[in-house]
């Protein structure tokens, strides 16, 4: 049988290739425990990388659904802080007005009274004419046109918008309106004129005008409160939405965690078995390569 001659270089070839193989995934464990990534290029993994995009795509997705969330619900609340307000100055002019309806009321109260209504429907147009983040609400699609103007000589206001939705995506095929418009808050007619008609029948003097003036105020809270109802369903609906979209956002990240990250105890179990191994190789390797003279000579 022949003997197969082993030669220092050959002992050392393998001895080196071996050692390269154990530092190599040294360095492997060494970048993932510092990325906490399971792999670093597309090649390392396609089928995980692919997922991992997919559920990177339905992040981004919920994300932007959330910001829309966020938005419709800063919206409505500027719109039922406005309501609040209009829904105050209302119930103010009718608490004027009973006073003013009283046979007992002279003409020189009623002109007071009158004074104090006129300074209403100035506020109640301001308060019409709110903003979020610099776009009126109530203007419709018209977020930069001032919706609301008083005639100078306070006779009439004239609405400038028109009624379309302002509509905010929350969900595949899912669009939720977040904006009323000046058709919504006064369909039955003129903007404020309730108020303008009583400030008139104060300045007159004539009671049974203020006293008939009423109703027109009562009608006006009462559909002021039915908006304001209709702005907190939305907004209720909307964090229904928000909560859902977190979840299912939290949900996805933890998938996407999945495709992409790393089982940190196990990995650091494997790093130190890998380092150990290759310290072992060291050791063997400083003991197998010592040449003596009678390695060269064979």
């Amino acid at each position: 049988m022949r003997a197969v001659r082993v030669t220092l270089m050959g002992t050392i070839d393998r001895y080196m290739f071996s050692l390269a193989k154990v530092s190599d995934r040294m360095k492997g464990l060494e970048e993932d425990l510092a990325t906490g990534r399971a792999y670093h290029l597309p090649s390392d993994n396609p089928m995980k990388v692919a997922r991992a995009l997919r559920w990177r795509n339905k992040i981004g997705e919920a994300e932007t659904y959330l910001r829309n969330v966020d938005d419709g619900l800063a919206w409505l609340t500027s719109t039922e802080t406005a309501l609040a307000s209009l829904t105050s100055l209302v119930s103010r002019a009718r608490d004027l007005a009973l006073q003013g309806a009283s046979d007992t009321v002279p003409a020189t109260s009623r002109q007071a009274l009158a004074r104090e209504v006129a300074q209403i429907v100035e506020q109640a147009v301001d308060v019409a004419n709110s903003r979020h983040a610099n776009r009126y609400l109530f203007g419709g699609r018209r977020t930069m046109t001032q919706p609301f103007l008083l005639a100078p000589d306070g006779s009439a206001v004239s609405y400038q918008g028109e009624n379309g939705s302002l509509l905010r995506k929350v969900g595949e095929g899912v669009e939720v309106a977040i904006n009323l418009t000046g058709g919504d808050m006064f369909p039955a007619g003129s903007p404020f004129q309730a108020l303008i008609d009583l400030r008139d029948a104060l300045l007159a003097d004539d009671g049974k005008a203020v006293e008939s003036s009423l109703a027109a105020l009562d009608q006006m809270l009462d559909h002021l409160i039915t908006l304001r109802a209709e702005v907190g369903a939305r907004m209720n609906r909307l964090e229904a939405v928000r909560d859902r979209l977190e979840a299912a956002k939290l949900d996805m990240e933890r998938m996407l965690e999945g495709e992409e990250g790393v089982d940190l105890a196990r990995l650091i179990v494997d790093f130190r078995a890998s380092e150990t191994t290759y310290r072992a190789a060291l050791a063997t390797g400083a003991r197998i390569l010592q040449p003596t003279l009678v390695d060269f000579l064979l």
